[in-house]
């Protein structure tokens, strides 16, 4: 399918196709991410927004603390 075509299609499923991370973690209520958060995207989380990721917490205690900060639900 033509990268037009899809982008149509998600459009009509009521999707919204986003420029940058920084841009759907600015826009989203929830993200959800295959792999953990990657330090750039650290600072980007805010209040009541809920993260859906698979962090690796016990060797990296500082993304730990870093999830703590901002008062986002983190689900992993």
């Amino acid at each position: 399918m033509p990268a037009s075509a899809s982008a149509l299609w998600t459009t009509k499923a009521g999707a919204t196709i986003l420029d940058s991370a920084q841009d759907i973690f600015a826009s989203s209520e929830m993200v959800i991410k295959r792999k953990e958060l990657q330090l750039s995207e650290w600072t980007q989380l805010r209040e009541n927004q809920i993260l859906f990721t698979c962090p690796h917490l016990v060797p990296d205690p500082e993304q730990a603390k870093v999830l703590l900060k901002p008062g986002c639900t983190a689900i992993a």
